[in-house]
């Protein structure tokens, strides 16, 4: 963004009044009396970004820059830790995006202990898990009945209707076939997402 501005977090740039295409700096200032390791979650941003802690870099994915050369996108949810002393933590943030059509953080970063962390991501994990285990079940039993009953054409389709809500699922949250098939390409994921 051009010059010093507040916006809503988390919200994309587009809401803001921006187009998409651009870069930022986020900046926070957490006021915790916590000593010890604390972390941060940092879900899926527009396109790429760099999460620094007190000036030392915690979390980066993808590539930031200024401008589409330097860009890389990457979609992956992610934790860093660091260690915190009982003073104030300074949290910046530097987000670009030049690959989707809206940029800047979708959703809020989750700052807390290891603990409390591991724990938000496993319960998200598993229920990610169960729904695309049942969209699946569901797509199996209904491309069975088409195979048995032809006639019935509405099975097949909410059949292929399962089948692609759970690929949706998959590329969406905690990614996890994004990390199971890493090969795939960040565009055709962000389009399976859509």
């Amino acid at each position: 963004l051009d010059k010093q501005r507040f916006i809503s977090v988390p919200s994309s740039w587009t809401s803001a009044g921006y187009s998409g295409d651009g870069y930022a700096t986020y900046c926070l200032t957490v006021i915790t009396p916590h000593t010890g390791v604390l972390g941060i979650r940092m879900p899926s941003a527009a396109s790429a970004y760099e999460l620094l802690v007190n000036g030392s870099r915690v979390l980066s994915c993808g590539s930031v820059s200024s401008g589409k050369k330097g860009h890389a996108p990457e979609f992956r949810p992610q934790e860093g830790y660091f260690v915190c002393s009982g003073k104030p933590v300074e949290i910046t943030l530097h987000i670009s995006n030049f690959s989707h059509c809206k940029g800047g953080l979708w959703e809020s970063i989750t700052f807390g202990t290891p603990g409390q962390l591991q724990q938000a991501r496993e319960r998200s994990t598993a229920l990610e898990m169960f729904l695309i285990g049942a969209l699946l079940v569901m797509t199996f039993y209904h491309a069975g009945l088409f195979f048995f009953r032809r006639q019935n054409r509405y099975t097949v389709y909410f059949a292929l209707i399962c089948l692609l809500m759970a690929v949706r699922t998959g590329y969406t949250g905690e990614r996890l076939f994004a990390g199971f098939l890493p090969f795939i390409p960040w565009e055709i994921q962000g389009k399976l997402e859509y």
